[in-house]
């Protein structure tokens, strides 16, 4: 259905049941033209995405280029759990995303034991957003997400100094439990971020 979505341009809803999705395929990719997709669960309980041990790997990688204005992800009460990161050095063990413009809305959703690889760089054991955009966290809930490298066991973003590049991450009403960064002398376990300060639109709250 993602790969159905992803090939149109335009405005799309998935709707998952209550049921665990075993991929065995490796990580899905989206987030290739200007489109706006909403993916809903029943709860983050009852609908699961977990990665297998068969061609493991992240979970959800969406705009790949990194330049693909537009692209607008709205996720609501789903579990990834089982991320691996092995493919790239891109980072997020369940998700990547970034771009001019993008947004990525996470609501009532659950992140737990996703990781990445030491061998594919350093860069947020649940979550990475890089090349702008806004991410945009309520209500959920990461627990045992981890990190081999550097900060940001759960969640890492990324803001380039470029002057063409806005971008914002606002997490409330959510709970970080257990996400560690396993490198010895890195500072910061949980959420991680680097970028040109809060300014020129800039913001992190």
């Amino acid at each position: 259905a993602l790969q159905a979505a992803d090939a149109t341009a335009g405005t799309h809803t998935i709707t998952l049941t209550s049921t665990t999705y075993n991929l065995i395929l490796g990580e899905i990719t989206i987030g290739n033209t200007t489109q706006n997709i909403t993916i809903n669960g029943i709860d983050s309980a009852s609908t699961i995405i977990n990665m297998t041990t068969t061609n493991q790997d992240r979970i959800l990688f969406i705009d790949p280029s990194g330049t693909q204005p537009g692209v607008v992800t709205s996720i609501n009460n789903l579990k990834f759990t089982g991320g691996h990161l092995i493919s790239d050095l891109y980072g997020g063990g369940a998700i990547q995303a970034g771009g001019p413009t993008n947004v990525l809305n996470l609501t009532k959703c659950v992140f737990d034991r996703n990781t990445v690889d030491p061998a594919s760089g350093t860069l947020g054991g649940a979550i990475s957003m890089t090349g702008g955009g806004a991410l945009n966290i309520n209500q959920c809930y990461f627990r045992n997400n981890k990190n081999p490298v550097s900060d940001g066991g759960a969640i890492y973003y990324f803001l380039q100094n470029d002057v063409n590049l806005t971008g914002s991450m606002v997490i409330t009403n959510s709970i970080f439990w257990k996400d560690t960064v396993i490198a010895p002398g890195a500072n910061v376990e949980a959420i991680g971020f680097s970028g040109p300060g809060a300014s020129a639109g800039n913001t992190f709250s």
